[in-house]
């Protein structure tokens, strides 16, 4: 359907997994801590006393950036020896980073991707949507949620039986093309933002003294 489109590596690679572990904190924090050129993790709980003794299951996300413009392929089993030794010497007070990513039960590996957007999903009676039809970085937070209303609008068009399969299908990615397109590029933008050096940092972190979270709010995002 896109035969010259090419997915766009930003040169960062991540490595993702799940270990149970004792709640960190007060067992609700987000963490997020390095930088992906000297070794970035993010941490947050996704379950809850999963075993009757009061574990949570972690998730953790390992990004680092690399000079290399070959992106590896997508969800590949992780291999420690790649990314660990970056990592296995943080340990705090709070948590022993090393410990958390070396007792996951499985590590996937995958490339930071995204492609620029397309204006046509429909291709008569095929169509897409969720990272089918736009893959988005993650620095917007948005993939699930793209799709899930990627996935609300594709159900309300097909209850028009008064219009063609075809036709259902075409109005439901002319609905929603222009709001994912934004999204994409504001995911890219922030890719850029949050991982700026130079002059482009010192005015992000002023602009957040100043401003705050405000800085970042995304008001067309969540109005709908």
């Amino acid at each position: 359907f896109y035969p010259d489109e090419q997915l766009i590596f930003t040169g960062i690679n991540a490595w993702r997994g799940v270990t149970k572990h004792k709640p960190i904190w007060d067992g609700r924090t987000y963490m997020r801590v390095g930088s992906i050129r000297t070794g970035k993790i993010v941490i947050y709980p996704i379950a809850d006393n999963i075993d009757g003794q009061g574990n949570q299951l972690i998730n953790w996300m390992a990004e680092i950036q690399t000079n290399s413009v070959t992106k590896n392929d997508w969800n590949k089993t992780g291999k420690l020896e790649d990314f660990l030794p970056i990592y296995q010497n943080w340990n705090y007070d709070w948590l022993d980073i090393g410990a958390l990513i070396r007792d996951a039960d499985q590590i996937l590996e995958y490339p930071m991707v995204d492609k620029d957007p397309v204006a046509q999903w429909t291709f008569g009676r095929i169509t897409f949507l969720g990272d089918a039809a736009h893959p988005m970085l993650p620095y917007l937070a948005q993939g699930a949620g793209m799709a899930i209303e990627d996935a609300e609008s594709l159900a309300l068009w097909w209850g028009r039986e008064e219009l063609s399969v075809a036709q259902r299908l075409h109005r439901y990615a002319e609905s929603r093309w222009q709001r994912n397109a934004r999204v994409q590029l504001k995911s890219r933008r922030n890719a850029e933002i949050f991982h700026a050096t130079g002059w482009m940092r010192w005015g992000r972190d002023v602009g957040l003294k100043w401003v705050g979270a405000r800085l970042l709010d995304q008001p067309w995002l969540f109005a709908g």
